[in-house]
């Protein structure tokens, strides 16, 4: 939003940001005793997350950005 000052970017994502906004608010305000409850992972989830986020990243990045845009990330 700060690169494209324009409307059409405060609209979209403004509009976003109130969404998240509300939908965190009205998270947080939900009850449901018969829900079941949320499993929580644990550290070794997060570090499978992050191994997987740097290994799409470094895809994206080195191998498929040449082939699509056909300029390489790092200047080479």
């Amino acid at each position: 939003l700060l690169a494209n000052g324009d409307l059409g970017s405060i609209i979209l994502f403004g509009s976003i940001l109130a969404w998240v906004v509300y939908d965190r608010v009205s998270l947080k305000r939900r009850e449901d005793p018969g829900a079941p409850p949320i499993p929580v992972g644990g550290l070794s989830n997060d570090l499978i997350a992050i191994a997987v986020g740097v290994l799409v990243y470094a895809a994206l990045a080195f191998a498929f950005h040449p082939l699509v845009i056909g300029v390489p990330v790092i200047g080479a």
